[in-house]
């Protein structure tokens, strides 16, 4: 629930005490059935099939808004049931995270980002956001943001070791599952510079490296 809203109850109703609810609710939600997992893999797989033909799209001479449309329209053909949103942000706009669509021409060399989502008759929402280069490889300056992250990646593991380090004896084991989680998504992109189980939605083409990895256990999330 928005800020907005919360305090809009709370001056409808003064005398009333404001909790969280998720310690009802995440044990709650923890708890999936065969049916719910089952709906929950269909809205990955639907917007996954979605993104896989978005590079088919996003083409120089194009603006975002008519990407954008042609994103929509196959969201619904994939059976959502609306289309909650569609960002095409291209160039300068992928840098703002609630950017729509805008009558901006994609040009050759872009970085796009997409996000895309909405529900599914189960009453599960997809929700993906994928990066894609447009016509040609980016330039040095997106090379060197991406170096941003990697750095950003390291000092996180690094925080995670310290909270490891600093954690009361009962939270040790849940900290270090933390470490652990953070050190795999490390290494896979430290290896192959992407996540090898992203490869058939993404339809990028599979290495023979990648493809024995794959068959290893715990080589995707």
């Amino acid at each position: 629930m928005w800020a907005l809203h919360v305090l809009q109850f709370r001056d409808a109703f003064p005398g009333a005490g404001q909790r969280l609810a998720s310690t009802v609710l995440a044990p709650l939600r923890m708890r999936k059935s065969a049916a719910e997992v089952a709906a929950l893999k269909a809205a990955g797989e639907a917007i996954d099939r979605v993104h896989a033909n978005v590079p088919n799209w996003l083409k120089p001479g194009l603006t975002e808004r008519q990407v954008g449309a042609k994103i929509a329209e196959a969201i619904r053909a994939e059976g959502h049931v609306t289309v909650d949103f569609v960002i095409v942000g291209s160039g300068p706009n992928a840098a703002s995270p609630h950017h729509e669509v805008s009558d901006r021409v994609i040009e050759s060399g872009d970085v796009v980002v997409v996000d895309i989502g909405g529900p599914l008759p189960s009453g599960y929402y997809a929700d993906s956001t994928r990066t894609y280069a447009v016509g040609r490889e980016p330039a040095a300056s997106v090379r060197a943001a991406y170096a941003v992250l990697q750095d950003a990646q390291e000092r996180a593991v690094a925080a995670f070791e310290a909270l490891l380090e600093a954690a009361a004896s009962s939270l040790k084991a849940t900290c270090a599952s933390f470490l652990a989680y953070a050190r795999r998504h490390q290494e896979i992109i430290a290896r192959f510079g992407r996540f090898p189980h992203r490869n058939a939605a993404l339809g990028r083409a599979t290495t023979a490296a990648e493809a024995a990895f794959l068959q290893e256990p715990r080589s995707s999330f």
